[in-house]
């Protein structure tokens, strides 16, 4: 106590001066090869977690053998930032509330730079504590045994890494927010092969659909940003793919095409994986194409695949004639 009270007198002389403070946060299931810091950015450090004694630490380590080396598998993030004068600090109570609002959106843009650059399919790594509990949470060090990810990067790896983390950092996460988490739960889900499925479709369906032909507007448009991106899938088994959505709704999975008659779990793991690496490929293709980034699914579509309306004469009802 009587340190804290000698920190907190020199926090008091800083009054009226600007502060660097920096939040932390534990990163389970990442190591770093070769390196024991990467900074993805001047303000955001990545480090390795080399002692096991370390009390900040619960829930963020696991141990694994390497090369034939015993080694600790947990990182902690650190987020420096330059706040305004203690003084405003304490009348605002809001020292906490700024580091832990950019800790979660760091740490999510993080997940994705690494989904995205890895094309990883499976969870990459998880995110634990926060210093708000850190390090007087507990006395001695917890082992995680049950980390959803598991991931070593090496330098060249983290390079990759950190141009999908400026690029997400820097563009209007607006227009694809849903796109972003469908994908994440699709893939952190993955233990539930039928919901994970259906979040792959809706991310497809966040980043290209319309109400006026649905599903041409879905596949057609989806074709066309996987060839961008040089994956190759026939157009009938796109269709065949994104008719399983219907047939899972409504509850007739095993008369779609793909699943083959009555072996659904048989078929599961290989449509899961599909539809995912679907999605990734789209949102890759899709953040590289300025023109169609900041607008809505439906307005991608227009512009994309330019398509006539056509009015029924009998019904009315409008759909969409593609060239």
């Amino acid at each position: 106590m009587k340190e804290v009270e000698n920190q907190f007198d020199d926090l008091i002389k800083t009054k009226g001066e600007k502060i660097q403070a920096s939040f932390f946060c534990g990163i389970s299931g990442l190591r770093l090869s070769g390196i024991d810091e990467y900074k993805l950015k001047d303000n955001i450090i990545l480090r390795n977690i080399n002692e096991i004694n370390n009390p900040g630490i619960h829930d963020t380590i696991s141990t694994t053998t390497i090369n034939d080396e015993h080694k600790v598998i947990g990182c902690t993030l650190e987020y420096k930032i330059e706040l305004e004068s203690l003084g405003k600090i304490l009348e605002k109570n809001n020292l906490f509330e700024t580091g832990n609002h950019f800790i979660d959106l760091f740490t999510n843009l993080f997940k994705h730079s690494i989904i995205l650059s890895q094309n990883s399919i499976y969870p990459p790594i998880n995110v634990t504590f926060i210093d708000m509990s850190y390090p007087l949470h507990n006395k001695f060090p917890q082992f995680n045994s049950e980390v959803k990810g598991f991931t070593i990067l090496e330098k060249n790896q983290l390079d990759e890494v950190s141009v999908w983390f400026c690029l997400l950092n820097n563009i209007n996460l607006e227009y694809v927010n849903l796109t972003m988490e469908r994908i994440k739960s699709a893939i952190y889900n993955n233990h539930n092969p039928i919901a994970s499925i259906l979040d792959a479709f809706i991310s497809w369906e966040s980043m290209f659909s319309s109400k006026i032909s649905t599903t041409n507007s879905v596949v057609k448009s989806i074709a066309i940003m996987l060839e961008r991106n040089g994956y190759k899938i026939s157009k009938n088994k796109l269709q065949n793919l994104y008719d399983l959505r219907s047939d899972i709704v409504h509850g007739n999975p095993t008369q779609n095409k793909i699943v083959k008659g009555n072996n659904l779990n048989n078929n599961l793991g290989a449509i899961q994986r599909e539809t995912i690496e679907i999605a990734l490929n789209v949102f890759k293709a899709l953040l590289s194409d300025t023109t169609l980034l900041n607008k809505t699914p439906n307005e991608r579509v227009v512009n994309l695949l330019k398509p006539e309306i056509i009015e029924c004469e009998k019904c009315g009802n409008k759909k969409y004639k593609f060239n």
